[in-house]
């Protein structure tokens, strides 16, 4: 189930009398600064995920520094993968200084030849190259970026997106065709990069 940011409240969902396998959960970064406990009650994600880092909110939090380590949280006690972007250092740096259960990898994502542990594009195609037992010389296919643009998800952030939710997926033991079954069924939210029309060899968004 969605949950926090988007979908349900998250106390709705661990209420549901039906329960859930997993919940997908996107918290805010004024969320992420309350999220230590002195009582040892710390969030324990089995994957997670910082997109980026950019100059937001900092007149809540103080600082670029402030908005950072509140948004860094997302990674503490993470027990099978980190997610981080490619394309963003900062998100990096958060994974190599997170505190997280044994065992938990470092995964990126981003628009180029991925390397080992990471998520990227191949002569346009999307693939994985983390998670599968001979990611050293080979690659999964997730879809193709001919395939993301007839789903309106063809934009380099979209794009971006998709390999950071597949990671995500992929940590959970998603199968590669589920990933390709839910990523051609998706749609965006109405006024969401939406195409309007077409005028004048311009393609209004």
């Amino acid at each position: 189930a969605p949950a926090g940011n988007i979908g349900i409240p998250v106390l709705d969902a661990i209420r549901d009398p039906g329960g859930f396998d997993v919940l997908v959960v996107e918290l805010s970064s004024y969320q992420l600064h309350w999220t230590h406990r002195h009582d040892g009650g710390e969030l324990a994600p089995l994957a997670s995920v910082c997109l980026n880092i950019a100059d937001d909110h900092l007149d809540w939090h103080g600082s670029r520094e402030a908005y950072a380590a509140a948004k860094g949280r997302v990674y503490e006690n993470t027990r099978v993968a980190c997610v981080y972007n490619l394309a963003d250092d900062a998100t990096m740096h958060l994974v190599e200084e997170a505190e997280v259960q044994e065992g938990c990898r470092a995964i990126g994502f981003g628009l180029g030849i991925p390397g080992r542990s990471a998520l990227g594009v191949v002569e346009g195609i999307l693939v994985d190259r983390a998670f599968l037992e001979e990611r050293h010389s080979h690659a999964l296919e997730l879809k193709t970026l001919d395939e993301l643009h007839a789903a309106g998800l063809a934009a380099p952030h979209s794009v971006q997106n998709v390999l950071a939710a597949s990671a995500l997926a992929r940590a959970a033991g998603v199968a590669a065709e589920d990933i390709r079954e839910a990523i051609r069924s998706f749609r965006m939210d109405a006024h969401r990069t939406e195409i309007v029309g077409t005028a004048g060899g311009v393609v209004w968004i």
